[in-house]
């Protein structure tokens, strides 16, 4: 098995209501007809809209410009394009531009059941990180999960670096 994850970005002319409500719908029901063994989609809705306003009035940190508004996650018994071709065609559909990623997924500890209902919202909140790269690190390393942190050292172990440079997001999409 196999999680993909799409960052979406909702085309200016969609309202952001009826983009979440579109993503929460007819678009999740066109993916579950699909070969999808499981789905969760993270987007913006009014029960939300609080505490995602940028820091420091809302929780929400933007290092991309634009920034995403949604995240689909999707479970496939495979990503292979003949296994897959319906499934990349229908997130197509997903908004304006759309980034794609094949991840490793651990689950230390499992969410139950009960906390994660079928066609409901869940109960906790999702944290999602999208690593950048600096300039001079080319997508291959980025990939293999090159690192942007200095090295440990007695006076300052294992401390990130923050260099002033702007970051490149290790995107792939359309």
């Amino acid at each position: 098995m196999q999680k993909l994850m799409y960052a979406v970005w909702r085309s200016s002319d969609e309202d952001p209501a009826v983009f979440a409500e579109r993503l929460r719908t007819s678009f999740a029901d066109r993916l579950l007809e699909l070969p999808v063994l499981g789905l969760r989609i993270n987007v913006i809705d009014a029960a939300v809209v609080p505490g995602s306003a940028p820091v420091p009035d809302g929780l929400r940190r933007i290092a991309i410009e634009p920034q995403m508004e949604a995240v689909v996650s999707l479970w496939v018994h495979s990503a292979t394009p003949y296994r897959f071709a319906a499934v990349a065609e229908a997130m197509r559909e997903a908004g304006e531009r759309i980034a794609g990623y094949a991840v490793l997924e651990s689950e230390p500890l499992p969410t139950p059941a009960e906390a994660a209902p079928l066609d409901d919202r869940g109960v906790g909140f999702t944290q999602l990180a999208f690593i950048q790269r600096s300039e001079n690190q080319d997508a291959d390393s980025c990939e293999a999960g090159g690192s942007t942190t200095t090295p440990p050292s007695p006076s300052r172990p294992r401390a990130p670096s923050l260099s002033p440079e702007p970051r490149r997001p290790c995107l792939a999409g359309r």
